[in-house]
Parts: C-alpha cells; sequence; structure tokens
C-alpha cells in the first residue's frame, strides 16, 4: 500500500506542479506607475498648464462576441486606482522629477485589487481565470480655466498597459516597461511601470530555458 501510494505521488507531482504554476499569483503583481519626464503643451491660453494624471484598471472577459467591438463598448470591471502627478507649468518647458522620489509623481497599484477585479470578472460574467484580461489606463488630463475660475478639465492623451493580456499565451506580463503620451500641441510625457517581482520573474524564466534547454540535450 505504501509502496503503491509513493508511486502515485510521483507519477502525478509533475503534473499537479504543471498546474499549480499556471495559477496566477496575485500578491506578485505589485507594481508603480512613476512620471520619468515631462514637457509641457500648449492647452491652456493663460500659458500656464496645470496637469494630473489618473489611473484605472479594467477587467475584462475575453469573449468572441466581445474581443471585436470598440473599448467602450466592452464587459468590463472597472476600478479608478488614483490621481497622482498634479504639475502647473508654462507652456512648452521641460521638466524631471528630482533624484529623490517623490510620491506626488508616482502611484502604486497592488495585485489585491487587480485580483479583485478577476474574482468580479469571473462571477459577474460567468468565465474562468483563463478567460479574462487585466488592462490598465493612465490618462493625462490638463485643467481647464475660464475668466479665472475652474472650468471642465480637457484630456489630453492617453496610454495603455497589459498586465493579463488578451493575447495567448495567457498569464500575467510581469515585465518592466517606458511608456509616452504625445499630442500635436507639444505635449511629451514619459512614465515608467515597474513591477515589485519583475527581477524575481525574469529569474524564474531564465532558470526555465536553462532547464528546457538542457533536456534537449
Amino acid at each position: 500500500m505504501r509502496a503503491w501510494l509513493i508511486t502515485l505521488l510521483l507519477l502525478s507531482g509533475p503534473a499537479w506542479a504543471k498546474d499549480h504554476d499556471a495559477f496566477i499569483d496575485y500578491d506578485k503583481l505589485d507594481l508603480t506607475v512613476s512620471i520619468k519626464a515631462l514637457r509641457s503643451g500648449n492647452q491652456d491660453p493663460s500659458g500656464l498648464n496645470t496637469y494630473y494624471f489618473k489611473l484605472t484598471a479594467y477587467a475584462l472577459p475575453i469573449l468572441k462576441e466581445e474581443v471585436k467591438k470598440p473599448f467602450a463598448e466592452r464587459l468590463k470591471i472597472e476600478r479608478e486606482v488614483g490621481l497622482f502627478g498634479e504639475l502647473e507649468i508654462k507652456s512648452l518647458k521641460n521638466w524631471v522629477p528630482d533624484k529623490k522620489p517623490n510620491p506626488l509623481f508616482a502611484i502604486a497599484l497592488n495585485g489585491d485589487l487587480i485580483r479583485e477585479i478577476a474574482a468580479e470578472t469571473m462571477r459577474q460574467y460567468k468565465v474562468a481565470e483563463d478567460g479574462l484580461a487585466v488592462i490598465c489606463r493612465i490618462e493625462l488630463f490638463e485643467r481647464s480655466r475660464k475668466f479665472g475660475f475652474w472650468g471642465d478639465d480637457q484630456r489630453v492623451g492617453e496610454v495603455t498597459f497589459p498586465i493579463i493580456p488578451e493575447t495567448l499565451p495567457h498569464g500575467p506580463r510581469v515585465e518592466n516597461r517606458e511608456l509616452k503620451i504625445d499630442d500635436a500641441l507639444g505635449t511629451r510625457v514619459r512614465l515608467s511601470v515597474v513591477f515589485k517581482h519583475a527581477d524575481e520573474k525574469a529569474a524564474e524564466l531564465k532558470a526555465a530555458a536553462e532547464t528546457a534547454a538542457a533536456a534537449k540535450k
């Protein structure tokens, strides 16, 4: 009996490990978005622009009838992560943050929030965990003034990046990246997305590649 149990564990172990590795560890999806550089545009007639950024996370079911729709019409669960990076700057002027990190010009997104919207998407739209995507959007706004008063804010531009893309192979993309927002009025923004556990993920992928290469020899 004992020998049979040991044999069963040996045979089922690799399969269980493979399935277990496919599970998403949301605790390792913590990330930070930071402003690396900004050149102001020419949005405000006063010559003084007041900018701010907004980060929003979306979880979407990957359904055949949905994927071809415009993003605004897609079924999705949305969470506003928050606002960051408010900056008052003259038109067509360059700005870079101080070398010392400033929390005003960065925002954190915790893996726990990603887990929450993924779970809600699974429940609401009846999809499996490998049937959903998570995408983030960063929007840049300029606070408009009219006759010395605040008016409707103007959206200058936006950029998106996937955390769990819709494309195969399914799974998180724990990769640091650089993003940009530009427009025709001279605005030029550079942002960074840094995952807290990106180095660990890169090491895991390297080890897996080396193991696969060794197995072929």
